[in-house]
């Protein structure tokens, strides 16, 4: 599916928590989604961001121009 948002609001990040270990090197606890106002955002790695998309538009992916084989990477 594709979608047009017209406001995007950022909520947090996906990525490894990780905590403070009995030496100097943090200790990875769990990988999760991480709000920004939770302490643990400054401990996580992220790899993706977690967000809200608000005013949604669903776009017929033929519309913007793109082949099948984006429109099925589109939909996954």
């Amino acid at each position: 599916m594709a979608v047009r948002a017209g406001r995007v609001t950022l909520d947090g990040v996906y990525g490894k928590v990780y905590t403070r270990g009995k030496g100097p090197d943090p200790v990875l606890t769990e990988e999760k989604v991480v709000f920004t106002s939770d302490w643990r955002v400054r401990w996580t790695v992220g790899g993706q961001l977690a967000a809200t998309l608000l005013d949604v538009t669903v776009v017929d992916p033929a519309v913007l121009g793109m082949g099948p084989a984006a429109q099925e990477a589109a939909s996954a």
